[in-house]
């Protein structure tokens, strides 16, 4: 009865600790909303407070995409409150309604907007990634950037109408503005928020240090392009002669770097722009800003494009490692066992000769032979025969050490090669293995046991030579009644 007490407690105790997190979820997510609106309502046009590049719709859905459905309350009340207050009037409880509808109606748009085009993107891509192929990426621009935000743009504007904030003749330009500044946004923040949220694969220092390079050079070139920055003579085409290089750092570090150079650039440029600065400065704001949005639109597109040629390389890099390293198993490796074959073998030798002229420490050779194996093959099969070659294997590399070394000599023969092993230390190991054998049920009739013959490396022994040492000792075993271990050492010591 105690006990079920306290499980019930405990129970309460973790609901209401997961209510507590899910309350402070939607409080941080409505809060970022807020703080995201309110920095991109320094940019508003009017009429009515229509931003061009709408920072949560990009900061939303990356979120979404990164957590999942489950912050759609937070994006409800960050659009609710973060637009309200742009048009809120309190002259009167009709002008007051009237700004909660079209704040309702703001909200429930940018829930669509960010939650549903997050779980298309996620369900017909079958991935958060959204740049981890040609074909995520078509879904983040058709579900993200387009259709999510002509929803938010129908309701959001459709909002703004119906209860009279806009006029019917504003509503084309601030329906484009609202549908541009949000498509923005996403194509702005969006990619580069989730670069940083997932990890990246070989991101050190030197990316690190790539990365600071190639954003501050981006924002130089686009301050002298937005006629913020002005170098006398020549120097301006010096600079502009370094744009290659800019674009071999976006091939070789990958999509963290390509998009925080594009959020870097595109945010300098909705400053200039809004600051009368640069190409699209005009006397007419929100034209001015629509050709800004349609500059962030081509230059967003050229960079995921960028971005994907390196998904695409990298992706190359991986599949060709991984193929290296099963090629390089196939030829090292024993097709049957899983040990390590002749070809590795000695190699290892080799490896550990040199590590004892460094060292002055020996090796130890072991080579096993399966007593009477041809009686087996000869009455039960070959494949009764594989099975007991695979069995014995796996036994051999669980009785020995992690940094001891296991392979197939061939046929019935394995080897077993061990680092810093001393005269003293062999026959324990050796009569470990054969204990091991011994009591090991391979189902057969009569039990299965094996041979030994080993040695102790020497300063001057060769790989030819230290194998032919074990070699004798094994054919000792052999003809002196099998099931036993012989050791053959230099100047005959046993």
């Amino acid at each position: 009865m105690i006990e079920n007490t306290a499980s019930l407690r405990l129970k309460f105790a973790q609901q209401r600790w997961l209510k507590d997190v899910r309350i402070l979820e939607v409080i941080a997510v409505a809060a970022i909303y807020i703080a995201c609106a309110r920095l991109g309502q320094l940019f508003a046009i009017e009429p009515s407070n229509v931003t061009p590049v709408w920072i949560p719709s990009g900061v939303m859905l990356a979120l979404a995409l990164r957590f999942g459905p489950s912050i759609w309350p937070g994006v409800f009340f960050g659009a609710f409150f973060g637009n309200i207050w742009a048009y809120i009037s309190f002259d009167s409880i009709e002008a007051t309604l009237n700004a909660v509808a079209s704040a309702t109606m703001n909200g429930i748009g940018d829930v669509i907007c960010v939650i549903v085009a997050a779980e298309l993107i996620r369900r017909y891509a079958g991935t958060s990634r959204i740049l981890k192929s040609h074909q995520s990426l078509l879904y983040f621009l058709g579900f993200g950037a387009l259709l999510g935000p002509l929803c938010s743009a129908l309701f959001g504007v459709g909002g703004l109408w119906l209860f009279g904030h806009i006029s019917t003749s504003q509503f084309n330009h601030v329906f484009v503005t609202w549908l541009m500044g949000d498509s923005a946004g996403v194509l702005t923040f969006t990619p580069f928020l989730l670069s940083w949220l997932y990890p990246e694969r070989h991101f050190g220092m030197h990316s690190l240090v790539a990365l600071i390079a190639a954003a501050a050079y981006s924002l130089l070139v686009i301050a002298i392009v937005f006629d913020v920055i002005h170098f006398p003579g020549h120097i301006d085409y010096a600079i502009f002669l370094l744009l290659p290089m800019l674009f071999a750092l976006l091939f070789r570090y990958g999509q963290r770097l390509i998009f925080t150079v594009q959020a870097s650039v595109l945010s300098f440029a909705i400053v200039a722009t809004w600051l009368s600065h640069g190409p699209f400065s005009s006397d007419v704001p929100w034209i001015s800003l629509l050709q800004l949005q349609s500059f962030a639109a081509a230059f967003s597109i050229v960079l995921f494009m960028v971005a994907i040629l390196n998904l695409e390389k990298t992706l190359n890099e991986a599949y060709l490692e991984k193929h290296a390293k099963e090629l390089e198993e196939l030829y090292r490796k024993d097709a049957l066992t899983g040990l390590w074959n002749r070809y590795r073998i000695k190699e290892f030798i080799k490896i550990e000769l040199e590590r004892q002229k460094r060292e002055m420490s020996p090796f130890a050779v072991l080579l096993i032979d399966i007593d009477d194996f041809k009686h087996v093959n000869d009455t039960l099969g070959h494949l009764e025969g594989d099975r007991i070659l695979t069995e014995l294997a796996a036994l051999i590399r669980s009785s020995i050490r992690e940094i001891d070394f296991a392979g197939r000599w061939g046929g019935e023969e394995f080897i077993v090669i061990t680092s810093k092993t001393n005269q003293g230390a062999l026959p324990i190991i050796a009569a470990k293995l054969l204990q091991a054998v011994r009591l090991h049920d391979f189902g057969l009739q009569k039990p299965l046991t094996v041979s030994i013959g080993s040695t102790i490396s020497t300063i001057g022994d060769t790989e030819l030579s230290v194998i032919d040492r074990a070699d004798q000792a094994l054919y000792r075993s052999k003809h002196g009644g099998k099931d036993t271990a012989s050791f053959r050492f230099v100047q005959g010591k046993h």
